[in-house]
């Protein structure tokens, strides 16, 4: 699309994600969905295209497409989020909305101004990287911020 290959780059994020996080993490677990799809989808965010053929690194991920159903109105519950597994993001209902809130929540805890929330971040990717990336690890990280992040990432 207009000399950007939006499936690659997709694609490429989450075959190094899964080198990263499975492979070299010697199968100690899976990455969860929201996590995979929202770090695909953040990365594809950051890549701007201002020529045909030539990408810039954007400071921080721009997807107007996934704003819009993030604005489009009934969302997930962060717990649900948190939950999702790969057999949803291919189910045929509101796929849009599930990939924006896995965007919308990786984005916002990759680029918060909150350092406290970024090392909780860090943190629960270095769990992740053990095979506890699950919902409970999330939760238990994040036990003090959970009200924010019911709302925050999704504006």
């Amino acid at each position: 699309d207009n000399g950007r290959a939006y499936a690659l780059l997709h694609e490429a994020t989450h075959a190094i994600l899964h080198w990263e996080f499975v492979r070299a993490a010697r199968s100690r677990g899976d990455l969860p969905a929201w996590l995979d799809e929202g770090w695909a989808e953040y990365m594809q965010g950051r890549i701007a295209n201002t020529n045909a053929g030539k990408a810039e690194l954007r400071a921080q991920s721009e997807r107007p497409d996934l704003e819009q159903a993030l604005r489009s109105g009934e969302l997930y519950g962060l717990h649900r989020v948190l939950n999702f597994k790969s057999a949803d993001f291919g189910a045929s209902t509101r796929q849009d909305v599930k990939y924006a809130q896995s965007w919308g929540l990786f984005r916002f805890l990759c680029e918060t101004d909150d350092a406290d929330l970024r090392g909780l971040f860090i943190d629960y990717l270095r769990a992740a990287s053990r095979g506890q990336g699950q919902a409970s690890t999330f939760r238990k990280l994040f036990a003090r911020a959970e009200a924010e992040l019911a709302a925050a990432p999704w504006r």
